[in-house]
């Protein structure tokens, strides 16, 4: 069952405890085993937001505005592929790897983060830069060391199309996974995966954790699509 999981102090269908929290929207976070919280105004100061500010301060004064690049403590590799047999085509994914990664010999928890429709498994970069929220988080232990992958989902809602011409359900969970936990030393366990995603994303997200809860031990589905 699931457990755990709350938008403010309302709870609703939970997730049993994983082993990392995951916070990739800015006032947007979410943790297994406690309260995921949604602030449209994280910076705001004590007393309330100043007229005209999305926040107060330093900080405040740059919240809505893009993320700044940074060096990267990790690394972020934006050509992976995986040539499908049941696609039948070539499925390109994003992978952002903890600093250390290529030489610690540790098992490493797993994100999905998902796109949503008129994206593609570059977004999360372009337009968040995950991988820099993810170097932030990890180096302030707001989040353990994780691998962190963006598939792309093209416009197929991440299940099998009902005429069977399109089974990326098929794909995602009997090709895809099965090859980035193998290619990238993956715990591989439900407690050490999970999957999130925006929009069609976040359809896909509940989708796959309520049907096969033995997979995942956490989901964060934002602005999920119907």
């Amino acid at each position: 069952t699931f457990e755990n999981c709350y938008i403010g102090e309302k709870r609703l269908t939970g997730l049993q405890d994983a082993d990392f929290q995951i916070e990739f929207v800015k006032g947007l976070s979410f943790s297994p085993g406690g309260p995921a919280t949604i602030d449209r105004y994280p910076n705001e100061p004590q007393g309330g937001r100043v007229p005209g500010q999305r926040g107060g301060g330093q900080q405040g004064s740059q919240q809505g505005r893009r993320p700044q690049e940074a060096q990267l403590e990790g690394s972020f590799h934006n050509d992976g592929a995986i040539e499908s047999r049941l696609l039948d085509k070539t499925v390109h994914y994003t992978v952002y790897l903890p600093k250390g990664f290529e030489t610690s010999g540790k098992k490493y928890p797993v994100l999905y983060l998902l796109h949503g429709a008129g994206g593609d498994h570059g977004s999360w970069q372009k337009d968040a830069r995950f991988s820099s929220v993810a170097d932030r988080l990890i180096a302030s232990g707001q989040i353990p060391e994780m691998v962190i992958v963006c598939p792309e989902g093209f416009r197929h809602a991440y299940v099998n199309s009902f005429d069977g011409t399109a089974p990326y359900e098929d794909f995602f969970l009997k090709e895809f996974m099965p090859f980035i936990e193998k290619e990238y030393s993956i715990a591989g366990d439900r407690n050490h995966r999970a999957i999130a995603g925006l929009s069609m994303g976040g359809y896909g997200s509940l989708y796959h954790s309520l049907k096969r809860p033995d997979l995942f031990g956490a989901c964060f589905a934002m602005s999920a699509a119907t």
